[in-house]
């Protein structure tokens, strides 16, 4: 049985943008999805606050520590369930000032952390979410790809500059997109949960729009493809073949030693290593 979570990053489910989310959840069952949710981040991070009993005009350490109450502890544990219950995840999102809008960063700050990857004696991390889901991420944008283009090259210090000079518009592309969607694509590949294919337009008024909905459906049919079936991996199966990213840049001090973190043998992966395909409109 195939599940897909949307994670959804607007504000409004009733508005213009609501209707990328109507477009998506229609090609997720035509493509034959059995079960789909979605995650609504601003709800989340509304009902997250809410939760907190520590007055905000004078917060505590504990508060910045993590005020976690157990109505956030369940809050919580509850979203993190429909990541690992979920064979396909997508995020869809506006892009806003270049990064992921707040209370998304809000969701995944507090339900990637913790739980999501686990530092071993080395300084390596074990990701925890390592198996068959495949994971999407949908972007829009506001300006022309060819404005936000030239203000990315013009907000670079100078010498990136002279680097770019001569490089093939798609290239230039390319960066813009891994700057724009940096603190998610770190946390799922912290976490094992690498994306596989990412759809970003530009040039989007209203996400009503015919051709961008057109876009949206065509993106997740492809991401889907002919058969919406994906077997989860079992637990423990999954942490035997756990990827190890080094933080230090170098071979693990306990390369080879086995820890209550990192079995034997544990195979090294590059956190830039990205096989995703990127399309830009």
């Amino acid at each position: 049985m195939s599940k897909a979570l949307i994670v959804y990053g607007y504000y409004d489910e009733a508005d213009h943008y609501g209707v990328l989310l109507t477009a998506a959840k229609k090609q997720l069952s035509e493509s034959g999805v059995s079960e789909i949710e979605v995650v609504n981040t601003f709800e989340f991070t509304k009902k997250h606050l809410q939760n907190n009993k520590h007055d905000f005009t004078a917060p505590t350490a504990e508060w910045f520590r993590g005020h976690r109450t157990p109505e956030n502890e369940a809050l919580i544990k509850a979203e993190q369930d429909k990541i690992t219950s979920a064979t396909h995840i997508i995020f869809l999102y506006p892009i806003w000032w270049e990064t992921l809008p707040p209370y998304m960063m809000h969701w995944v700050s507090e339900v990637f952390r913790s739980v999501s990857f686990r530092v071993g004696q080395g300084g390596e991390i074990n990701p925890q979410w390592i198996g068959d889901r495949k994971v999407m991420i949908i972007t829009t944008a506001g300006f022309s790809q060819e404005v936000r283009r030239d203000c990315f090259k013009k907000s670079l210090p100078l010498n990136n500059i002279k680097e770019l000079e001569g490089k093939d518009p798609s290239e230039i592309d390319k960066l813009m997109t891994m700057a724009q969607t940096y603190p998610l694509m770190m946390a799922l590949q912290y976490s094992g949960l690498s994306y596989s294919d990412q759809l970003h337009i530009s040039g989007v008024d209203k996400g009503d729009q015919p051709e961008v909905v057109a876009q949206v459906e065509q993106g997740i049919k492809t991401f889907i493809g002919p058969e919406a079936k994906v077997e989860l991996k079992d637990q423990k199966e999954e942490m035997a073949e756990s990827k190890v990213l080094l933080l230090s840049g170098g071979p693990s001090k306990s390369s080879g030693t086995p820890t209550a973190d990192k079995p034997t043998g544990t195979p090294t992966a590059d956190i830039a290593d990205k096989s995703a395909q990127v399309r830009f409109v």
